[in-house]
């Protein structure tokens, strides 16, 4: 099964210093008021595109859940019929779980689905995924922007170390820190210090978990994970993850 690696290289100011993906679609024109950018993601080891706040959003998810490896933004280009014509399409991620499957995922507001013609798109595509034998998937803001998850897991991201110790070290600092009891979030961190590691590569190797219901907080219960079900981080159950 694949494992999460995270980066350990070197750092070129906010970034890491790896190599670029090679995308199946490239931005011709930077029209319209889609705010694009790069993310320094620490499982892909380089920066990702990312077009659009709601895919940043979602990428957010992506570095911190503990059943996706690795991702790639426009991964491949397929081409499908609808209503007798053949069209391309591009989707916004292809993403590797734990499991060792691949899952293509699109990006869409919840007010672009309710449209018929985007709708009619999407089911041609998901028809033409399913002959392949790909998962597919779309994933609107009702789920990418659940809060209070989303924000307790940008806190989670933005806490990691630069560079995140092997799941080995967190395992070892953890059994140590808190045995087979829950320990309330500032407790836990002060202890996990004090063994060279922290709160937060713990909880994206899947090693804790909390409420995700609950706003992370200094008081927050947080819970050693005694399985590799995770059930506590869903995106999309239906696609294992």
């Amino acid at each position: 099964m694949p494992e999460i690696h995270f980066w350990q290289g070197l750092w070129r100011g906010s970034a890491p210093d790896g190599g670029a993906a090679h995308r199946a679609r490239e931005v011709v024109r930077y029209t319209g008021g889609i705010v694009r950018g790069k993310f320094p993601s620490r499982k892909n080891r380089r920066m990702v595109h990312h077009e659009g706040l709601l895919e940043l959003d979602a990428i957010y998810l992506f570095e911190t859940s503990p059943l996706i490896v690795s991702y790639r933004e426009q991964p491949i280009t397929i081409r499908y019929l609808d209503c007798g014509q053949q069209r391309r399409y591009t989707p916004d991620f292809e993403l590797t779980l734990v499991n060792g499957r691949t899952v293509m995922v699109e990006i869409k507001p919840q007010h672009s689905l309710n449209r018929p013609d985007i709708a009619a798109k999407l089911a041609a595509v998901s028809r033409h995924f399913d002959e392949m034998g790909t998962p597919f998937t779309v994933l609107d803001d009702r789920i990418l922007r659940l809060q209070p998850r989303l924000a307790s897991l940008k806190i989670i991201w933005h806490g990691l170390p630069r560079h995140v110790p092997t799941a080995a070290s967190y395992r070892n600092a953890l059994r140590q820190a808190m045995g087979d009891q829950p320990l309330a979030f500032a407790e836990l961190q002060r202890r996990l210090k004090n063994l060279g590691t922290d709160i937060f590569g713990a909880l994206v190797y899947g090693l804790l978990h909390f409420n995700l219901s609950l706003h992370l907080q200094s008081d927050t219960p947080l819970f050693p994970i005694q399985e590799n079900e995770h059930e506590w981080f869903r995106i999309a159950p239906q696609h294992g993850f």
